[in-house]
């Protein structure tokens, strides 16, 4: 038909373009947010909270209803004059996104990765908590420290033994 609407993949072969439900694009973003698996929130041009997903609520123990329409550094004090506060404010001014990993500015003890980009007028920040990663690399960087240690007592030793198998002896034959 006239009215069909037609795609064609890499291979070139052509594809009819399956008629789809209307779909409320609130519900559909909301059902990304959702199933991203990862926390995301959004302010506006003014730090208010516009967007906040189940997974930043479950992260900062507050659900959406306490946060959305509230300023960010109301709700996080001191937050804004942490290094991570400090790249939110040159996300917002420069609008160009940034990738990065910090220990948690509200929550101690815990490490995130996140990303800042502009969204709209203001800023989105996509996070996961690396905690168990960062604890991880600890123990592994601690390990080979010891390993290496070990090595070089090892070799020490070794050589010592070397040098005095040897040395001339100074004993009468």
């Amino acid at each position: 038909s006239g009215d069909e609407f037609l795609l064609r993949n890499e291979f070139g072969v052509t594809i009819s373009d399956l008629p789809r439900q209307p779909s409320d694009s609130e519900t559909e973003l909301r059902l990304i947010l959702e199933g991203i698996g990862e926390g995301f929130y959004a302010v506006d041009r003014d730090w208010r909270l516009r967007r906040f997903n189940s997974e930043a609520a479950r992260h900062f123990g507050r659900s959406p209803s306490e946060v959305l329409g509230r300023n960010l550094w109301e709700l996080f004090p001191g937050a804004r004059e942490t290094e991570l506060g400090r790249l939110f404010l040159e996300v917002m001014a420069t609008r160009k996104s940034m990738r990065s990993e910090t220990a948690s500015v509200v929550i101690a003890g815990r490490w995130l990765s996140y990303g800042l980009f502009p969204l709209g007028d203001g800023l989105g920040v996509v996070f996961r908590d690396i905690t168990d990663r960062k604890k991880a690399e600890e123990q592994r960087d601690l390990l080979i420290r010891e390993l290496d240690h070990r090595v070089k007592n090892t070799l020490a030793s070794v050589q010592a033994i070397a040098a005095s198998e040897t040395a001339p002896s100074s004993g009468v034959r």
